[in-house]
């Protein structure tokens, strides 16, 4: 009974400092995260491009992810490569991100109808949290104004769009000016 109380013991004094590093690491995963937010927010390209890519590179989103921050960093070319390379998605995140990426790429190529039919049917798939919700009304409403038919709450939509998901802030801002 003493071996295991002294196992029990020996695995204390293990997950004490254990527990610590977690801690620390979990702090630095949060900071990084932060100025990446900061950075994408920041108004200078590189600066937003970087930001970007080392979230993506950071692989807490999914692979769809990437073709949907290059499309709002406004790098299409390379964007749709990538999603030409899987016409069909699978998944609800990954076919939200790909349509998504649609909308804005059509959209800012001043295609408002091909746009504004990707966008209803963005609006047709089921929503998932306050993240998607917020990215894809924002994604419509970049449609809608560009397109020159936007309602009341688009404003809104376009606004808070960048608190869930940063990558949208410069794309957002552009149709909301």
């Amino acid at each position: 009974m003493l071996r295991v109380g002294g196992l029990v013991e020996g695995l204390a004094l293990l997950a004490a400092p254990l527990g610590a590093v977690a801690v620390v690491l979990f702090v630095a995963a949060f900071v990084q995260a932060t100025l990446r937010r900061h950075h994408l927010k920041s108004g200078e390209t590189a600066r937003a491009a970087r930001a970007a890519r080392a979230e993506v590179e950071s692989l807490q989103v999914p692979v769809s992810y990437k073709e949907f921050a290059l499309v709002a960093l406004g790098e299409f070319v390379a964007a749709r490569t990538s999603l030409f390379a899987k016409l069909h998605a699978e998944g609800a995140v990954d076919r939200d991100y790909c349509l998504c990426s649609e909308v804005l790429m059509s959209a800012f190529e001043n295609q408002a109808e091909r746009s504004l039919e990707f966008a209803r049917k963005l609006v047709e798939l089921p929503v998932e949290g306050d993240r998607h919700r917020a990215r894809r009304l924002a994604v419509v409403s970049v449609a809608r104004v560009l397109a020159g038919v936007h309602e009341e709450e688009d404003w809104e939509h376009l606004q808070l769009a960048a608190t869930y998901e940063p990558v949208l802030y410069w794309p957002c801002r552009y149709a909301a000016a």
